[in-house]
């Protein structure tokens, strides 16, 4: 399953090993994080303060976010983010 971490300035990377949420947090510049579930077996984990830090707006977060909501949602996602397996953003193990 693919990891790809979608900058705000419409960057994408992949991303080659699992990161557990410390290491996602430095990559993201975040205290705290937020998490979507995709419905397909990834998340997407933003900054959860991204609005408030007045971040960019994040065209593939929010596209990635949009196709679980319901109709008519126009909440815009912003700041950097990432989709990964959801097996793994469930533990502080270190994978490196």
């Amino acid at each position: 399953m693919r990891r790809v971490f979608l900058a705000a300035d419409g960057r994408q990377e992949d991303i080659p090993q699992p990161m557990n949420m410390t290491q996602i947090c430095a990559k993201l510049g975040a205290d705290c994080l937020d998490t979507v579930n995709l419905r397909d077996g990834t998340v997407l984990i933003v900054d959860d303060q991204g609005y408030q830090k007045g971040a960019p707006a994040n065209e593939a977060a929010t596209l990635a976010y949009w196709s679980v909501c319901k109709p008519g949602t126009t909440h815009v996602i912003r700041g950097d983010a990432v989709i990964v397996p959801d097996a793994d953003s469930g533990g502080e193990e270190s994978y490196e």
